[in-house]
């Protein structure tokens, strides 16, 4: 999908954010074009895609960040 910040860098939250907003409108097209990609996120569970993180922060207000590719 789109890089995002992993929890472990500075300032994760707030970039995230600002990678999810510059990135979502992007992301019906990415999944015809790319397989997804599991990630785990920083609540322990397991998103199939940074598309999928991103909607859960941008539309569902979780704070949540990125803890590293693949499942939890």
């Amino acid at each position: 999908d789109f890089p995002l910040p992993m929890a472990s860098e500075r300032g994760q939250l707030g970039e995230t954010k600002v990678e999810c907003l510059k990135n979502i409108n992007n992301c019906w097209f990415l999944s015809y074009i790319k397989p997804s990609e599991p990630i785990c996120g920083s609540d322990k569970v397991t998103y199939s895609s940074e598309c999928h993180l991103c909607s859960k922060i941008l539309f569902e207000g979780l704070n949540i960040t990125k803890l590293y590719d693949g499942q939890c």
